[in-house]
């Protein structure tokens, strides 16, 4: 059951509630709805719900059929393999290229995050697991004091999960993921062991295992 959200920040708030909704698959590529019935669920003014349609559509999730209402853009596997190709060739190279400024902090709090994913419930939902997953990268890719790569993988992990639900969520298998955790407990050794050529290879190797998801 869909749960409303708080009657703070209402435009934020409808966005991640929405954004949920379709990471969960309540709302697929053959719901349609309209901004009155979300008016309606949330309980709220038309402005707030009309701001938070308009980001959507604007980051490509959301398509608006006019007279009808509005969907959840359909991507292909296409697309997400891009997506994958993308992060490939980018987030392997940041790390190399920003190596000597991850510190005893920063291998504490990217060692932290590593360990969310061992918690096997993880393994049995598929939505936890992508958003560890996520946090991981984003983790280390804020030890860089990069803020416009950190603001842009971000982007680019919240599209993944999206279209990663679209297309995998039936078909989830999480013994698939283990390979996944143990490609992050090297590469947290191989930060720890200030191996540099190891660590960006591991990082390309975890990657590369959704590509062949």
């Amino acid at each position: 059951m869909k749960t409303d959200p708080p009657k703070t920040n209402l435009r934020a708030q409808i966005y991640d509630a929405i954004i949920n909704y379709i990471i969960s698959g309540e709302y697929d590529t053959s719901t349609i709805f309209t901004e009155s019935e979300l008016i309606a669920h949330f309980d709220v003014s038309k402005s707030p719900v009309r701001e938070a349609l308009i980001v959507l559509c604007s980051e490509g999730i959301l398509e608006s059929l006019p007279r009808y209402g509005y969907r959840l853009v359909p991507y292909s596997q296409g697309y997400l393999q891009g997506i994958l190709h993308f992060r490939r060739a980018i987030e392997p190279y940041y790390l190399d290229f920003y190596w000597d400024r991850i510190d005893e902090t920063d291998l504490a709090n990217i060692h932290a995050s590593n360990l969310l994913l061992h918690d096997n419930a993880s393994l049995q939902d598929p939505i936890r697991y992508w958003r560890y997953n996520s946090a991981f990268h984003l983790t280390l890719a804020n030890t860089y004091g990069d803020d416009f790569f950190y603001s842009h993988l971000k982007k680019v992990l919240d599209k993944q999960i999206i279209i990663f639900a679209q297309i995998y969520w039936n078909q989830w298998k999480p013994t698939a993921f283990d390979e996944t955790r143990k490609f992050h407990d090297e590469l947290v050794d191989a930060i720890r062991n200030n191996q540099k050529e190891e660590a960006t290879q591991l990082l390309t190797k975890d990657i590369q295992s959704f590509i062949e998801y």
